[in-house]
């Protein structure tokens, strides 16, 4: 049995960020539910990068099929959106939040209070944003992915776009010399 490494925890933690921050994804159908959008876009998505990396041992965990690992605090089982195990090991943990009208702001905290939680038993755990009327600015997603970067998760923001699918993730601005 090969071992997951740090540096190869870091970097399947790199691989599913940019794939999730980047790659072609819909817009959500309108009143679909945060679950359905993930099993029909997302889980699919994870599950081949996952199968890209050829390393024995990995899984993608979802509630499709495979057991998905919970969190407990405070008497409370938390089950991440989508979820990377190693041999059955928590790796990787990521909460979705669709982003609607209303209640935005509970939307939000509730997401980044998940990854919080999923951080206690996850080696590192995530928070994906999809802003559906995308009205959060580039430099406000640059500046929470920076906030929460510091308090170790990642952050993952897509907005839809006037044409036709979701807007990759903004990256920041090259630095100036």
């Amino acid at each position: 049995m090969a071992e997951l490494t740090e540096q190869r925890r870091a970097r399947l933690v790199e691989l599913v960020v940019a794939a999730l921050r980047t790659a072609d994804l819909p817009v959500p159908i309108p009143a679909e539910r945060e679950e359905n959008y993930t099993d029909r876009c997302l889980a699919p998505l994870l599950e081949s990068v996952v199968n890209a990396t050829e390393f024995s041992g990995l899984m993608a965990l979802g509630r499709q099929g495979s057991l998905m690992i919970s969190c407990n605090l405070l008497a409370a089982n938390f089950y991440p959106d989508l979820a990377i195990g190693f041999y059955g090991e928590p790796v990787m943990a990521i909460e979705v939040k669709l982003l609607r009208d209303a209640q935005r702001q509970n939307s939000i905290a509730t997401a980044i209070g998940q990854g919080a939680v999923y951080s206690s038993r996850f080696i590192k755990a995530g928070v994906m944003l999809i802003d559906t009327k995308s009205r959060l600015t580039d430099q406000q997603v640059i500046d929470a992915t920076a906030e929460m970067d510091r308090l170790g998760l990642s952050l993952i923001v897509r907005r839809s776009s006037r044409t036709e699918g979701l807007r990759p993730h903004p990256a920041p601005p090259a630095p100036v010399d």
